[in-house]
């Protein structure tokens, strides 16, 4: 499975917010320039807004 973003993660200034991400077995947490550079999918403005965990609360 390609990697997939699920769910943005809202980070205090200064620190870039973020975007998880998971191939369907591990996850982690990345910048949204990264997410955007490697052209990860759904696009960004799609994602909901969720808590730096797999789940998203």
């Amino acid at each position: 499975m390609d990697p997939t973003g699920t769910h943005r993660i809202k980070n205090p200034e200064p620190k870039e917010d973020g975007v998880w991400v998971t191939d369907g077995t591990t996850g982690q947490e990345i910048t949204e320039d990264a997410y955007l550079s490697n052209g990860y999918k759904p696009k960004l403005e799609s994602l909901p807004w969720g808590a730096a965990t797999p789940e998203g609360k």
